[in-house]
């Protein structure tokens, strides 16, 4: 299968080491969304039950401070100020 842009092959770059278990959730996500913004032939209600099976797919036990050290110090300075066009 070809890839029909670049965007296609930093998805599929973005989401080629992702285990497989959130590969399936990553899926739904991605049907949602798809069907959020190129339309839909099931109805909204059902699309919103979809969203909503998707909430507390992911589990960690961790308490919520240890989640939020993480995600501290994960994130990285920029030398440079980020620009937007």
């Amino acid at each position: 299968m070809a890839t029909r842009s670049i965007f296609e092959k930093r998805i599929l770059r973005e989401i080629h080491d992702i285990p497989e278990f959130a590969q399936e959730k990553l899926e739904k996500l991605i049907r949602f969304f798809k069907e959020e913004f190129l339309g839909s032939k099931a109805p909204s209600d059902e699309r919103t039950k979809e969203l909503l099976a998707l909430a507390g797919s992911w589990e960690d036990d961790r308490p919520a401070e240890e989640i939020i050290r993480e995600i501290y110090s994960a994130r990285r300075s920029r030398t440079k100020p980020v620009r937007f066009s």
